[in-house]
């Protein structure tokens, strides 16, 4: 069967549903494991321009978990928020609040969906994290999605700190960062919306409900991942009607050689994520070196191959990362390669 593939000016062309704002945005943005867990919830609040709330929202107090073992309260949302992570921005983007400041990791650029943020004060993650920047930037509340203890820390001396778990469901965290926010019935509205278009997903390709996808994600140095039922992907593609992924296991996948897709790549379809984000080229539909993987003999015999398969453009951490701002993108987008 034909691969399928989006071209790159197709990325950006997908309409969202989530809560109505001005201008919705999104970035890419590494996300570690590491770091302190268990913290619950994040917060936010800034308006384009003025890094001020255009309507403050109001509510009972309400306290919030911390990095260092310790809990802040909260009479209302805060005014200068700092987001270090992508998912991070993304949810707080999402439910309407646009941060102060941003962190970016080395070079990486906002992308369309994201440019709301692009009044944002950027701080740039190069060889390491910039803390003077950020206090320069005089955030009053800080979420952060990835990082070491250490790191947390750090940030927790220059401002109030929270922590979130992207391992977690993203009902779950979307509720998390709405709780400071002072956005529950935002945050309920997003969540119905997604839902929704679930729904519609489902009822449009039913001949396809119940098909067993394979996910696989290929990086730049030429590591190959296969994704499992774990995964934030894996979960969203079961919510979309599809059969659990048979792959089990780490939750941001697990690496594995060429010699062995045929008995650990099983499925009813190929889907193939591109971290494409270090490749040079980013105007080709698919970068040479994944159509050199997929034209290996290995890769064209895989029984899901078999079945169709379906690459995402660049970057494919937009769906690797999932977030309440980028889950629509990748539902737009499988709709539209499987169509």
């Amino acid at each position: 069967m034909a691969i399928r593939a989006y071209k790159p000016t197709d990325l950006y062309d997908t309409a969202l549903d989530v809560v109505e704002f001005e201008n919705l945005t999104r970035r890419r943005f590494i996300i570690g494991a590491g770091g302190l867990l268990g913290a619950a919830a994040l917060a936010a609040c800034g308006a384009p321009g003025a890094n001020a709330p255009t309507a403050v929202p109001t509510g009972p107090a309400r306290t919030i978990a911390g990095v260092l073992g310790n809990s802040y309260t909260l009479s209302a949302p805060p005014q200068r928020l700092h987001a270090s992570g992508g998912t991070d921005m993304d949810n707080a983007l999402a439910l309407g609040v646009v941060p102060a400041s941003i962190e970016l990791y080395g070079d990486s650029q906002l992308r369309a969906d994201q440019r709301a943020a692009a009044t944002a004060t950027a701080i740039r993650f190069t060889e390491g994290p910039n803390f003077e920047q950020l206090a320069a930037a005089r955030p009053d509340f800080i979420l952060t999605g990835w990082g070491d203890e250490l790191y947390q820390r750090r940030m927790a001396e220059i401002a109030p700190t929270v922590f979130i778990d992207s391992t977690k469901p993203w009902r779950e965290i979307v509720r998390q960062v709405a709780q400071p926010l002072f956005r529950d019935a935002e945050a309920e509205q997003v969540i119905r919306n997604l839902e929704q278009r679930f729904a519609d997903f489902k009822a449009r390709f039913a001949n396809r409900q119940g098909q067993t996808p394979c996910l696989l994600y290929l990086a730049a140095e030429g590591t190959i991942s296969l994704l499992t039922r774990e995964s934030s992907v894996g979960g969203l593609l079961t919510e979309l009607g599809f059969a659990p992924i048979a792959k089990t296991g780490d939750l941001y996948g697990e690496n594995i050689a060429l010699e062995s897709l045929p008995t650990e790549a099983t499925g009813d379809f190929l889907i193939v994520l591109v971290d494409t984000w270090r490749i040079s080229d980013p105007n080709e539909a698919i970068p040479a070196s994944v159509q050199s993987f997929l034209d290996t003999p290995v890769v064209k015999q895989l029984p899901a191959a078999a079945g169709g398969t379906f690459v995402f453009p660049a970057d494919g951490n937009v769906v690797y990362y999932l977030s309440a701002l980028s889950i629509p993108i990748f539902v737009d987008q499988l709709a539209s390669l499987l169509a």
